[in-house]
């Protein structure tokens, strides 16, 4: 198994979002994050050009840019598992590997 992590594109500043009051899970990117991590997703797809699992953390700013990630890809909508709700942190290697092997038995099929 290869495994490929990117860090989340530039979110907004922690200290500006915190005075919002909102919780910092909810800290969205940045413009600019957006447009670069969308060229950067491009030129990832010319050296990854596809992917058995897409993992992303519940926070907002790591689930857009796994979004990003899914659509330079292209990725098929119940390919790019941003499934957030079941990714108790501890949990996540977990929930990876399972998908995993499910995705290696529907193949055989």
């Amino acid at each position: 198994m290869r495994l490929l992590l990117i860090r989340h594109a530039i979110a907004e500043a922690s200290e500006a979002f915190a005075a919002s009051g909102r919780p910092d899970e909810e800290r969205p990117l940045t413009d600019r994050g957006r447009r670069r991590m969308r060229a950067n997703a491009l030129g990832l797809s010319l050296l990854v050009p596809s992917l058995d699992l897409l993992v992303s953390s519940p926070y907002r700013r790591a689930a857009d840019t796994a979004a990003i990630v899914a659509a330079a890809l292209e990725l098929p909508r119940d390919d790019a598992q941003l499934q957030h709700e079941s990714l108790a942190h501890d949990r996540a290697p977990i929930w990876a590997r399972h998908q995993q092997v499910e995705r290696r038995h529907e193949q055989r099929q």
